[in-house]
């Protein structure tokens, strides 16, 4: 898993060396610094409670957000909304009522039962 995690971080460092290569016309290189911890060779990264993990993903999702702003011009007009799996599948299950509400017909949908 954390070998996952590893190449999942390498490709989203790459891609944003690809985007600033493109913004900038400069390439540009990772400098990765040893800690103090790692320079007195302790390998191991200290362990980070979920809510810190959770705020770090939240943290990044804004500044992509920032950066699309910037990019297209466009201020988004939403809030961003982190939904666990089961929400997930729960709301591709009702795709169509929601599409309907959001319009505003009124037209029963086959998965509400007709009255």
């Amino acid at each position: 898993m954390d070998q996952d995690r590893t190449q999942i971080h390498k490709r989203l460092l790459e891609l944003a060396l690809e985007i600033i290569y493109l913004l900038t016309g400069q390439d540009h290189v990772v400098v990765t610094k040893r800690s103090l911890a790692q320079s007195r060779g302790v390998t191991e990264p200290p362990s980070r409670p979920m809510t810190h993990q959770r705020n770090h993903e939240q943290k990044i999702l804004e500044l992509t957000n920032k950066m699309m702003s910037l990019l297209t011009g466009e201020v988004p007009e939403y809030s961003t909304v982190s939904l666990s799996m089961e929400e997930w599948e729960y709301l591709e299950g009702h795709k169509e009522l929601y599409r309907d509400v959001m319009k505003g017909s009124n037209h029963p949908h086959p998965s509400q039962g007709r009255k």
